[in-house]
């Protein structure tokens, strides 16, 4: 699921998704959209919520921020059987064994229409749902760095997170 979902700030086209969610006491605006697609299949639209009025690389990295990043799975078809192993080792890091179990099982469950949402709350910690149920959760913002720096591989974080933030805004939200 990880790779997945952190794989968004490498995507696409603009998502229909909404332009604020809440996340415990705070509202989140969406900050980048994307749609990740292989030719012409859709894999899945993603958005990241960040407070606004935040530079959205500065809030993703900051504990004392809250945080959301919600997908929606549209074709799973080429999806891995199981979490990539780059994010694999990351979350090993940061979760027991039970927890790494469920985060599992949740992934190998996952269907077109799904929608998956790793979120972080000050005083709160991690937790990531699917279809609103929590599969795992865990009291530290370390395991939103650690699957950020997965991602980032050998790249310096905060200029990869810019540079990928930055070719992908949502639209204004109208109506």
């Amino acid at each position: 699921m990880a790779g997945s979902i952190l794989s968004v700030a490498a995507a696409g086209a603009v998502a229909a998704l909404p332009g604020v969610v809440q996340v415990g006491d705070q509202v989140l605006a969406a900050a980048s959209c994307g749609l990740r697609e292989t030719l012409w299949i859709d894999h899945y639209a993603a958005t990241l919520y960040v407070t606004p009025g935040v530079a959205p690389d500065t809030a993703l990295l900051d504990p004392r921020r809250a945080k959301a990043l919600e997908v929606r799975l549209l074709d799973t078809r080429l999806m891995p059987r199981d979490i990539p192993r780059k994010y694999r080792r990351a979350l090993d890091a940061s979760l027991d064994a039970g927890k790494m179990a469920r985060l599992r099982d949740a992934y190998r469950a996952l269907r077109p229409g799904d929608v998956v949402r790793i979120s972080y709350l000050p005083g709160a910690g991690t937790s990531l749902a699917v279809n609103g149920q929590v599969v795992a959760k865990a009291p530290a913002h370390r395991v939103v760095e650690a699957a950020l720096f997965a991602w980032a591989g050998d790249k310096p974080l905060g200029q990869h997170l810019r540079a990928m933030l930055a070719k992908h805004p949502c639209p204004p939200i109208t109506g």
